[in-house]
């Protein structure tokens, strides 16, 4: 009897399923529009206004992803989060715009180049004073 409990006990821990917890995935997000602040400074860093959109509305901003291309030169990406898999998303477009900071700037012309996943989308020069 105790043979069979252990049995038991081994079986359903061995063949027990574990559900996986709901991940997300991450993808880009198309770039519409790209405003620089007016208020941009060495004090206050690079501010931009981003205006950018998802192929469907499993689609949801995440975050930019910034990175220096050169000793001014930033590259930007609007990455959002999507559900892992396929689901059944609904079929329109997801907008989103969000402001976007880049600190640790000095004097100088800074160039920004905003990229959406089939290449650049504008490359803008901001003069920071």
């Amino acid at each position: 009897m105790k043979n069979l409990y252990f049995s038991l006990i081994f079986a359903i821990v061995f063949f027990s399923c574990k559900k996986e917890k709901d991940s997300a995935c991450k993808a880009d997000l198309a770039f519409n529009k790209i405003s620089i602040s007016n208020s941009s400074s060495a004090a206050t860093g690079i501010q931009f206004q981003a205006e950018a959109n998802g192929a469907n509305l499993c689609y949801s901003f995440s975050h930019f992803a910034i990175s220096k291309a050169g000793d001014k030169t930033f590259d930007i990406y609007a990455k959002a989060s999507i559900p892992c898999g396929q689901p059944v998303c609904a079929e329109a477009l997801y907008f989103t715009s969000n402001m976007g900071r880049i600190e640790g700037v000095t004097p100088g012309i800074y160039t920004l180049r905003f990229y959406n996943y089939d290449g650049l989308f504008t490359s803008v020069s901001v003069t920071i004073l």
